[in-house]
């Protein structure tokens, strides 16, 4: 949060914890809009992230699907429990 230092309150509220002035509707409107400013990029950054771990998951799974397809073939049962896809 910001302190309001160089003007005055126009409508005060509790100042937060190391913080000696009180904070200004000001401050709390520049606070917000720089929040604002920062909430796409933070929503980019999860959708990236998210984008990795499913593609890293969905690469851990294909190699049990791979092994079971040469089981039967030895005469034993699938060991490995994988989701079935719309390729398979």
């Amino acid at each position: 949060m910001i302190c309001a230092k160089e003007h005055l309150p126009l409508n005060p509220v509790p100042s937060p914890p190391g913080c000696s002035q009180p904070l200004s509707t000001k401050a709390l409107v520049s606070d917000s809009k720089r929040m604002q400013e920062m909430l796409p990029k933070t929503v980019n950054d999860l959708e990236q992230f998210n984008q990795l771990a499913v593609g890293s998951e969905l690469q851990m799974i294909e190699p049990g699907r791979e092994v079971n397809v040469f089981l039967p073939s030895m005469d034993r049962q699938e060991e490995y429990k994988v989701p079935r896809s719309e390729k398979s």
